[in-house]
């Protein structure tokens, strides 16, 4: 099996998981009643989101795997998981629901008790530690194992732990288990004995035989769904979600879904209770197992090739689907010493891969009468076909670059997200307009304030712009204006690549930074809240005990000049290279001292640089990567330690104390 084979299996489990958590999100929790009085037969979605928001059950697996880049041989340890975790999560924002078992698990974490035993029956009790979320998240390491079910239930058991315990653990290692299995096995009722083989003898191995049997017994699937809401309902078991009710959902859809992707996500939808969690494995299963080509496009393509999440990346939380299904086929390559093409497992910076079906990377064209275009992915390219285009009218192609609040539906998950451009970054579109269409194609940005800015006008070829120096931060879209000359109808063009120069001249002003209203909370726009009080006013940004993250994850820069508001009992610390809540490389400032600062998971490195003489009121450090040194108005720090080098990931701010902290700017300066 080649890379490419990888890509496309693993590519179809992931959006038949994402499926099935967007079919289930607007019926969680309802009873099997109320969803047949209100709806009946389901047949598709019942809601039509937009942008659908981010879930808990899309953030474990997106997040949680993400440790394989670190290790890439697949030697994790649970304490390891357990740091990553708190590395992937903003302090009890976003990713979880933080009204139960994952929160406490997180807390204990933090506190100093190390995963399996953050997670543990002993510290937790037993009814919180076996509810559903063991269950939930473990997608990801059936996708990567390759078929490898002992390596998968390792995994999926590991980081499970760091959660939860007891039974909870078989049910991570049941859904690893088939999904592993479905690399090879298309046969639905093989792949369920053999994983309940595989996970052992107890409650839930006898569950899964136990609804297996009454599937071969009676073929009427409203009678099995009787007995299971009978025998494992919400009645018997306590927690607020508890787990062998829903796992049983799950085994019984698969079962009667006899090889039928749409009829397998009908079935478990109408049955009730954890409707998304238990839609999204069972996704992930029949996609793993009867392939890409088995799920109907009327399911795909309402997403549009984009995943919205709720991590401490912001560059990830707002993410094509196909690149994420890419990051996870370059993990399994890896493990399995298969060839990959470079970038694979870099889903963080701005660029465009059309090669997948469906993957439209994020791109959506103008609907409105007199400039109709739509689009899709057409063999490697993006097909943009014009409905009708009026002489004089200009529709467009864009992709977001971030989501206000009004774009997304809900704010349940919080998701923030930070912009993969800014000022000095130069995008470019390669098209092609080979039926010569009297068209004019424009690149543009738009700033968060809505004002675009454009680049060349072209007839087709190379169209760039370059986001200019006065963009309102952060960038919020980025597309091509597409001008009619004259009247068109039924008309094709085509985007073959689209990538960014990384170079980047950019000033962050955070006095002219704007907030948002997210649900019930205020917050910064563009960047990521990662712990504590955190706002942005006329002065600067301001920060209390906090950490914020800004700016795209990949751009290339030659210095970082910082300026912020100093006092004797500042303690804070101005970093770069951040890809979580806890990897950063920084300068620290506790007073008049200045130190190297690099923190990874828990391990933190510190290294004394010097001393400042500043006076109360601004200051203003010169980070010069070129010529390996830090320097300041009252000061220059000559010692220059490895740790300090230039690396990808994000800028941030983080207050390291109760007093408050303001900074006014950072400037990425190129030379």
């Amino acid at each position: 099996m080649n890379a490419t084979e990888v890509l496309e299996r693993i590519y179809g489990a992931w959006l038949g998981k994402l499926i099935g958590i967007r079919l289930g999100a607007p019926i969680e929790g309802w009873t099997h009643e109320q969803i047949m009085r209100t709806y009946g037969a389901i047949d598709g979605y019942v809601v039509d989101y937009g942008h659908f928001s981010a879930d808990d059950d899309a953030n474990g697996p997106l997040y949680l795997s993400r440790i394989l880049l670190e290790h890439p041989d697949g030697y994790v340890s649970a304490e390891q998981m357990g740091d990553h975790l708190l590395d992937v999560t903003c302090d009890h924002l976003g990713f979880f629901w933080w009204g139960g078992t994952e929160a406490a698990a997180y807390d204990n974490l933090k506190a100093g008790l190390q995963a399996p035993a953050s997670g543990s029956i002993a510290v937790n009790g037993p009814v919180a530690a076996q509810q559903i979320g063991g269950q939930i998240f473990s997608d990801c390491w059936g996708y990567v194992s390759m078929g490898d079910v002992k390596r998968a239930m390792r995994w999926a058991a590991r980081m499970a732990s760091v959660t939860h315990d007891g039974l909870a653990l078989d049910g991570a290692r049941f859904i690893a288990a088939c999904i592993a299995l479905a690399w090879h096995e298309k046969s639905m009722p093989t792949i369920i004995r053999q994983a309940a083989r595989a996970i052992g003898p107890g409650p839930y191995r006898d569950m899964v035989l136990d609804v297996s049997a009454m599937w071969r017994t009676d073929r009427d699937p409203e009678v099995t769904l009787a007995a299971i809401l009978d025998k494992y309902g919400y009645q018997r078991y306590q927690g607020a979600c508890p787990l062998l009710p829903n796992a049983a959902i799950v085994v019984y859809g698969l079962l009667y879904g006899r090889g039928s992707f749409d009829a397998t996500m009908r079935l478990i939808a109408q049955a009730g209770y954890d409707t998304d969690c238990n839609l999204g494995n069972a996704g992930s299963i029949a996609g793993m197992a009867y392939g890409l080509a088995a799920i109907s496009p009327r399911w795909i393509t309402p997403y549009n090739d984009l995943l919205v999440a709720s991590g401490s990346v912001g560059a990830a939380n707002l993410a094509p689907i196909s690149a994420s299904a890419r990051m996870m086929a370059a993990m399994a390559c890896r493990l399995n010493r298969i060839p990959v093409t470079d970038g694979w497992a870099d889903m963080t910076g701005f660029k465009a891969d059309f090669s997948l079906p469906y993957a439209t990377n994020g791109f959506a064209g103008s609907p409105a009468a007199g400039r109709q275009i739509g689009v899709a992915a057409d063999a490697g390219r993006l097909k943009a076909v014009i409905g009708k285009g009026l002489a004089g009218q200009v529709g467009q192609i864009e992709r977001p670059c971030l989501l206000k609040p009004d774009d997304i539906y809900d704010d349940r998950y919080q998701p923030q997200f930070t912009s993969p451009l800014t000022a000095g970054t130069t995008v470019f579109f390669q098209t092609a307009n080979p039926d010569r269409l009297p068209i004019e194609m424009t690149a543009y940005v738009r700033g968060y304030d809505g004002i675009e800015h454009l680049g060349l006008s072209r007839d087709g070829g190379l169209c760039s712009v370059t986001v200019p120096a006065d963009v309102c931060e952060p960038v919020a879209a980025v597309g091509l204006k597409v001008r009619f000359i004259q009247e068109v109808r039924h008309g094709v063009f085509f985007v073959s690549a689209v990538h960014a120069d990384r170079r980047a001249h950019a000033v962050f002003d955070f006095t002219r930074w704007p907030m948002e209203q997210r649900g019930s909370r205020r917050a910064i726009a563009g960047m990521i809240a990662h712990r504590g009080v955190s706002y942005v006013d006329g002065t600067g940004l301001h920060l209390d005990q906090g950490m914020v993250s800004f700016g795209p994850s990949d751009i290339r820069y030659d210095q970082l000049v910082w300026r912020l508001t100093w006092h004797p009992a500042i303690d804070a610390v101005l970093a770069w290279g951040v890809t979580g809540s806890r990897h950063l490389v920084g300068l620290r400032i506790h007073g008049t001292d200045v130190m190297a600062y690099q923190q990874t998971d828990g391990r933190l490195e510190q290294r004394m640089l010097g001393s400042l003489q500043p006076q109360a009121g601004q200051l203003t450090l010169r980070i010069d990567f070129t010529r390996r040194r830090v320097m300041a108005a009252c000061g220059r720090l000559s010692a220059w330690p490895a740790a300090l080098a230039n690396r990808p990931g994000a800028l941030a701010a983080v207050n390291l104390n109760s007093h408050p902290l303001t900074v006014a700017e950072c400037r990425m300066v190129r030379r």
